[in-house]
C-alpha cells in the first residue's frame, strides 16, 4: 500500500508538471505594468512620506526631507517607466502570505505598499515609508509559500523595526562629524571612506541578524515553516547565479546556412568585461549587500533552532503553483527588456527557448531583441540595453561578450537569417513583417523590403505597422 500511494504522489507530481508545460509550449502572454492605479499609488507614496517629514528631528530635517522626496520621486519614477508587475495572480499570492503574517501577528507599522519589481536580481527591499519591494527574480527562486513568507516577514521586521530611517540618520550624522572631518585633513579622505565602509557594513549586518530572527518570531505564530530560514539565507547566497544553471548554446542558436557562426565572436576582449571587480579597495565579503550568509543561519540556529528542537524544512508543504512558477521564469524575459536591460532579456530568452522551443512568444522576442539590439547600435545608444560593467555571473559571461563583439552589421546580419526562416516567421504576426522589413532596410536589401512590404499590405491592409513600414 505504502509503494502505491508513493506512485501515485509522484504520478500527481508529474501530471502536474506535465499541465503547466502543455500551457506554455506554443503561447506565453507577458504581464501587465500599474495603468491608471500608477497615480494613485504616487499619491499614498507622497502622502506617507509627508506624514514622516512633519515628524522629523531638527537637527537633520533638511537632509532628511531631501532624501525622502528622492526616494518618492525615484518611486514614481519607476512606476512610471513600468518598473513595476500588475498581475493577479502574483497580487492574491503576495496578499494571502501578508495576510496570515499580519493576522497572525496584530500589531502597527507593517509595510502598507507592496509592488513586484521587474528586477532579475534576486533581492526584496523595504524602503521605510511603507513600500515594499519584491523582484521578480527573487520569486523566480522560490518553490514554496513559506519561502516566500520568510522574506516578506524579514522586511517586514527592517520596517517594524525602523532600520531604513535609522540606517539614514546615521549616515547624516557621519556626515557632519568634525572628528571624522579632521581624520581625513590628517590620514587622508581613503583611509576615511574605508572605515566608514566597514563601519556600515558591521551597522548593517547587526540589523540583517535583528531582521532575520524577528521573521522567525513572526514566522512561528503562523501556519507557515519557520524552519524555511535555511533555506532562504542559503539560495541569497546563490544569487550571483542565475536559477537554470544551463549555460546557453550561442553557437547552435546563431549557425545559419547562408551566415555562419564566428568563433571571434566569443574571444574574451582585453579588457576586464566578465572579470570580478572585487580588488584593490574593499574585500569581497565586507560590502555584500547580503551579509555572510553561513554567520546568519548560525546565528538564528542558535536562537531558534537547535535549542527549540529545529525540524527539518518540508519542501514538499505549502508548494507555489507549477504554473505559476512557469510564469515567472517566462516572465524574466519581458520583464527585463521592459527595463531596458537587453543582455539579460536575451540570456532568459535562450534559456526558456530551450525549455520551450516551439513558444511563438520566445521566438517573437528573440527576433525583437535582435533588431532591437541592431537599432541600438545604429543609434549609438548600445551601452544603455547592453550595460558594461566589471562583473557578471559566471553563466552569463559568454553571452555578455558575444553581444560586446558584435558589430553592428553583424548584428543586422544575424537578425535576417535568424527571423528570415520557416522555423520562426509566422505570417500570421503582424510583427513579423515588421522586423523582417526594419532589418532587411538596415541592410539595404530593398528587393526584401519591398516583398515583405506587400506581403504585408496583401495580409494586413489595415495593419498597425503601416504608417512605419515606408521605404
Amino acid at each position: 500500500m505504502k509503494s502505491n500511494a508513493i506512485f501515485l504522489f509522484l504520478a500527481s507530481l508529474w501530471l502536474m508538471h506535465d499541465q503547466a508545460y502543455g500551457q506554455y509550449e506554443y503561447e506565453y502572454v507577458p504581464m501587465d505594468s500599474f495603468d491608471l492605479q500608477k497615480e494613485i499609488l504616487i499619491d499614498e507614496i507622497n502622502t506617507d512620506i509627508a506624514a514622516i517629514q512633519s515628524s522629523l528631528p531638527r537637527s537633520s530635517r533638511d537632509e532628511l526631507k531631501t532624501i525622502l522626496n528622492y526616494k518618492a520621486e525615484l518611486l514614481a519614477r519607476r512606476l512610471k517607466s513600468n518598473h513595476f508587475i500588475n498581475d493577479g495572480e502574483l497580487d492574491q499570492l503576495v496578499g494571502k502570505v501578508y495576510s496570515e503574517i499580519t493576522t497572525k501577528n496584530p500589531r502597527a507599522g507593517y509595510p502598507t505598499r507592496i509592488m513586484i519589481s521587474r528586477s532579475p536580481v534576486p533581492n526584496a527591499s523595504c524602503w521605510g515609508e511603507g513600500t515594499m519591494i519584491i523582484n521578480l527574480g527573487l520569486l523566480s527562486r522560490l518553490n514554496t509559500e513559506s519561502e516566500l513568507a520568510f522574506i516578506m516577514a524579514h522586511e517586514m521586521a527592517h520596517q517594524l523595526l525602523d532600520h531604513v530611517n535609522e540606517a539614514t540618520l546615521s549616515a547624516i550624522k557621519r556626515r557632519s562629524d568634525r572628528g571624522l572631518k579632521r581624520q581625513a585633513k590628517t590620514y587622508g579622505k581613503l583611509d576615511v571612506m574605508k572605515e566608514i565602509a566597514y563601519d556600515d557594513a558591521r551597522y548593517s549586518r547587526i540589523k540583517e541578524h535583528e531582521a532575520d530572527s524577528m521573521a522567525v518570531v513572526l514566522l512561528r505564530n503562523t501556519s507557515y515553516q519557520w524552519q524555511v530560514y535555511e533555506r532562504v539565507l542559503d539560495m541569497l547566497d546563490s544569487a550571483d547565479y542565475p536559477e537554470t544553471r544551463e549555460r546557453p548554446d550561442l553557437k547552435s542558436r546563431f549557425d545559419f546556412s547562408k551566415y555562419p557562426f564566428k568563433d571571434k565572436w566569443l574571444e574574451p576582449p582585453h579588457s576586464g568585461l566578465g572579470r570580478s571587480s572585487n580588488t584593490g579597495l574593499f574585500s569581497a565579503d565586507s560590502l555584500k549587500s547580503h551579509p555572510n550568509i553561513p554567520k546568519r543561519i548560525a546565528y538564528v540556529d542558535s536562537l531558534y533552532g537547535y535549542n527549540a528542537g529545529k525540524k527539518s524544512y518540508d519542501p514538499s508543504h505549502d508548494r507555489i503553483a507549477s504554473s505559476l512558477q512557469q510564469r515567472i521564469d517566462l516572465e524574466m524575459t519581458s520583464s527585463t527588456f521592459v527595463i531596458n536591460d537587453y543582455a539579460k532579456s536575451m540570456f532568459y530568452t535562450l534559456q526558456m527557448l530551450g525549455q520551450y522551443p516551439e513558444n511563438k512568444f520566445l521566438k517573437t522576442h528573440l527576433a525583437r531583441l535582435l533588431v532591437e539590439l541592431y537599432l541600438s547600435r545604429k543609434n549609438h545608444t548600445y551601452n544603455r540595453y547592453v550595460r558594461i560593467s566589471n562583473y557578471y555571473p559566471k553563466m552569463m559571461e559568454e553571452l555578455f561578450i558575444f553581444l560586446n563583439n558584435l558589430r553592428m552589421s553583424e548584428i543586422a546580419k544575424l537578425a535576417y537569417n535568424y527571423i528570415n526562416r520557416d522555423a520562426v516567421f509566422d505570417k500570421t504576426n503582424e510583427e513579423h513583417y515588421f522586423l523582417l522589413f526594419i532589418i532587411s532596410t538596415g541592410l539595404d536589401n530593398l528587393e526584401v523590403s519591398e516583398k515583405v512590404l506587400t506581403a504585408y499590405k496583401n495580409s494586413f491592409p489595415n495593419g498597425q505597422y503601416l504608417e512605419a513600414m515606408k521605404l
